[in-house]
């Protein structure tokens, strides 16, 4: 039933877990967390409170002017010159010392130092104890001083008897000898008992004041009462301590105690994922959504807007936060608001941080986010709530979109006009009425302005697919411009060369019949009209070489620049020109005259021409062409009759 307590040394769930606390503490039974005894700190509760710090909890002392306290009680313990509970008063005079416990012994007016009881004598006293008028105290005495004494440095001579009185921490007769271990103050009359050394031995003291010269391991202070500073440890404490934040320090070994959730030589390392506790030898609980388990005491920390031991449950309604420790302020009924923000969910009807304000119209729903379907605020009201359309009188239908039936009036369109009478009409809101009556036909204009709305939306997506179609036909040409251009920049030039076989008045021809032995004469077109404009005037050495791979490849040659063809050899065969005129071959661009169907050696009865095969481009030929006929003319009417 879960009521009774785990026994001493168990805790946890099922008081499964033992626990690891020292003499000096208890173990907590839910979380196993050590609950020191007054005086002691620390995971385990094995370290007594550090220089400071007394109590419960180790709380800081009240002491003042550097003053120590007991880490049991608190009680202050004052260092030399000052007294009171909270060391915050100078020793009274007469006294001097820790916490003003020894007495002064000045003399004749003399005034002793808080710190060290040394005398501050009135003139004309000298000596350590004020009561020797001679200058030098320490070597003379007598009525007139005229007699020497030896007081080795560490006293003074009383006056009258010589006698030595020594400084605070010498004795002797002659002061020769410093105080023994455990002893302090005029003669060596105080005893420092208190001061010992690590293996409990007496330890020494200052010999004026009696401070403890060093202190055991782990303790300091005047009387080494007090334990060592938490981030030192050793002899007097003057060794520091190396400890991470998760940890410690033992002011006797310098070793470092882990807290719960730590680990590591200088605790210094948080438990690994799954572990918690003291050295991490607690197993963690599966917590759930996104929880975290505690290395300090193994409990789930769950995320904002879940609850349980394992996180395992949404913040009940009503509440949200860390821990679903905050209450949600909604104005609404339900109260209920997000688990995470707190953010107020508003049911069907309601919107606002708080829920306070109802939808607006044309909205219904959980936070008024759904929109209405009702046809118009002036046809109908849409529930907050449902969204049903509550139609006004005159309309009807689902949606409030159509008039009352002729004859029919009011809401739900549940009464009849009858017989309304001469100039009256039956107004679906109304009933019958004079056009001239308030708001008789409202509900017609309310009808025509929602159609006319509904209207110009239909027109405007018609619009709207029209011009896309009209663009998409307007791309298509400049589509089939640019694969065009793309082709054509990408395929190579046509050959310039073409073979006809059918006769084309456009271009020459000419016969030559023993190559048309059927007498049908081919046409053959050289390139004179037809060269393409785009062929290049020169050509690179590159080009000439691709150009002649593939003029090799249609039987002609470029040789030098000219087309070969069988003509052409038939020419060269007949060696050089016979023509009218001594004409040969020209010195410019090499040419070829063309044959018209005449013998080598025959008189060339026609006006033949020539070609010329490179360097011109179509119109440079052409013009070549009319001045070698001009200049044939000429000859033969030069050397026409008379010949």
């Amino acid at each position: 039933s879960c009521t009774e307590v785990c026994p001493s040394g168990k805790f946890g769930l099922d008081c499964a877990f033992d626990c690891e606390c020292a003499e000096h503490g208890k173990c907590d039974p839910r979380d196993g967390k050590c609950v020191c005894d007054e005086g002691w700190h620390g995971a385990l509760c094995s370290l007594s409170c550090p220089a400071g710090h007394f109590g419960a909890n180790c709380a800081p002392c009240k002491c003042q002017n550097g003053a120590g306290c007991d880490p049991h009680s608190g009680e202050c313990v004052c260092p030399s010159g000052f007294t009171g509970s909270q060391c915050d008063t100078p020793c009274p005079e007469g006294t001097y010392g820790p916490g003003c416990s020894l007495s002064c012994r000045c003399k004749n007016g003399g005034k002793c130092h808080a710190l060290t009881g040394e005398c501050r004598c009135i003139p004309p006293w000298n000596g350590e104890d004020c009561s020797s008028e001679c200058d030098d105290s320490s070597t003379q005495y007598g009525d007139s001083c005229h007699l020497s004494c030896d007081c080795s440095g560490h006293g003074s001579c009383r006056q009258k008897t010589g006698k030595c009185v020594c400084k605070p921490g010498w004795e002797g007769e002659k002061c020769e000898r410093a105080c023994g271990t455990g002893k302090f103050g005029f003669e060596c009359r105080e005893s420092c008992g208190h001061c010992t050394n690590a293996d409990g031995s007496p330890s020494s003291c200052d010999a004026q004041t009696g401070v403890c010269v060093a202190c055991p391991s782990g303790k300091t202070g005047i009387e080494c009462k007090q334990w060592c500073p938490s981030n030192q440890w050793g002899v007097s404490c003057l060794s520091s301590c190396s400890c991470g934040e998760g940890g410690d320090c033992d002011g006797q070994t310098g070793h470092c105690i882990c807290h719960a959730g730590w680990t590591g030589d200088k605790c210094d390392q948080k438990c690994p994922t799954g572990r918690w506790g003291i050295n991490c030898s607690g197993e963690c609980p599966p917590c759930g959504n996104g929880g975290v388990c505690s290395g300090r005491d193994g409990t789930c920390t769950c995320p904002i807007g879940f609850e349980g031991r394992l996180c395992d449950r949404v913040c009940a309604p009503g509440f949200w936060g860390l821990g679903c420790a905050n209450k949600c302020d909604c104005a609404s009924d339900l109260k209920e608001c997000s688990p995470t923000t707190g953010e107020c969910a508003c049911p069907a009807g309601l919107q606002g941080d708080r829920c306070e304000v109802p939808c607006e119209a044309g909205f219904y729903g959980p936070d008024c986010i759904a929109k209405c379907r009702c046809k118009g605020l002036s046809t109908a009201s849409c529930h907050r709530v449902t969204g049903a359309c509550q139609c006004h009188a005159g309309f009807t239908g689902e949606y409030c979109h159509s008039l009352c039936a002729e004859g029919l009036f009011g809401l739900r369109c549940s009464r009849e006009c009858g017989f309304c009478g001469e100039d009256h009409l039956c107004d679906p809101a109304l009933g019958c009425c004079h056009p001239d009556q308030i708001r008789c036909g409202q509900a017609a204009l309310d009808y025509a302005a929602m159609t006319a709305s509904e209207s110009k939306t239909g027109f405007g997506m018609i619009l709207f697919v029209l011009l896309l179609l009209a663009l998409l036909i307007a791309l298509v040409p400049l589509v089939i411009y640019y694969r065009r251009k793309y082709k054509k920049e990408v395929d190579p030039l046509e050959p310039i060369v073409t073979y006809s076989s059918k006769p084309n008045e456009h271009v020459h021809q000419f016969e030559n019949k023993m190559y048309d032995p059927v007498n049908e004469p081919p046409a053959y077109t050289r390139y004179t009209d037809q060269i393409q404009e785009e062929q290049p005037e020169m050509l690179t050495e590159e080009d000439e070489d691709e150009a002649s791979i593939e003029a090799r490849k249609l039987g002609t040659n470029l040789d030098n620049g000219r087309a070969m063809n069988d003509y052409e050899t038939l020419d060269a065969i007949a060696g050089p020109s016979t023509s009218r005129g001594g004409r040969g071959r020209s010195n410019g661009p090499e040419t070829h005259r063309l044959l018209d169907g005449k013998e080598n050696g025959e008189e060339d009865s026609s006006d033949g021409y020539m070609v010329p095969l490179k360097g011109m481009s179509s119109p440079q030929r052409r013009e070549k062409e009319n001045e070698d006929n001009e200049k044939r003319n000429e000859n033969d009417y030069s050397e026409g009759p008379g010949r």
